[in-house]
């Protein structure tokens, strides 16, 4: 292995290691499970199971403004949340 190839390795390593330590620290899996549980429907919480921490500045900007669009049509009561059924397969 070059040394370069092995620097590259060892850098990717120690990312995956600092996300890791900082998702366990910040608990992110309990975030995750009480995510589900707040879910309507199985559709819901198998998506909030799976969800992962954005790295990317405009992923993450993308995904607030998609998070500040859905709390103002809520909180206006203009998407009725109720009565929401399974859409997947049986």
């Amino acid at each position: 292995m070059k040394a370069e190839d092995w620097t590259q390795a060892t850098r990717r390593d120690a990312e995956r290691h600092l996300l890791t330590t900082a998702l366990r620290q910040l608990e992110f899996d309990e975030i995750k499970v009480r995510l589900a549980r707040s879910a309507t429907s199985s559709l819901g919480a198998a998506l909030a199971e799976d969800v992962l921490p954005l790295s990317n500045a405009e992923s993450i900007g993308e995904a607030l403004a998609e998070t500040s669009e859905m709390r103002l049509l809520i909180d206006e009561e203009s998407l009725p949340m109720g009565g929401i059924s399974d859409i997947g397969p049986a």
